[in-house]
């Protein structure tokens, strides 16, 4: 009998030596899952981050957009206000091109007439001279 008790004391050791390691399994799984309700909760603030991180994207990218249509726009605003400043100066050097014309032949006019002017006042002055003997 003494056989007997002390293989039922050396199984009942071994029972207890199990069922603390199953307890201490149990405490491992408690731990682990703990950690992993962790885990997921920070994985759900991550995906809120990128969430947020991709609207901000998105807006940039449409902000970005608009301004390349303001861009290309004012471009083409310029280029037409460029084209409009050269026929204009375009017109201004033929308008100064026949006020330059008018003032030359305007010249040749005095300077012919100048000229005939001495010329009468040389023969007006020849005539006196001879009035006077």
């Amino acid at each position: 009998m003494d056989k007997v008790l002390q293989f039922m004391i050396s199984i009942e050791k071994k029972l207890d030596h199990i069922s603390k390691d199953v307890h201490d399994v149990k405490d491992g799984i408690v731990r682990l899952e703990g950690r992993m309700d962790n885990l997921e909760s920070r994985m759900e603030t991550i995906e809120g981050r990128m969430e947020h991180l991709e609207k901000r994207v998105d807006s940039l990218e449409t902000r970005m957009d608009n301004l390349e249509t303001k861009v290309d726009n004012m471009t083409t605003e310029f280029r037409s206000h460029f084209v409009k400043i050269e026929t204009e100066l375009e017109q201004h050097r033929g308008a100064f091109k026949v006020y330059e014309m008018n003032v030359n032949d305007l010249k040749s006019g005095v300077n012919h007439l100048s000229s005939q002017m001495g010329i009468h006042d040389t023969r007006i002055k020849v005539m006196e001279e001879r009035l006077k003997i």
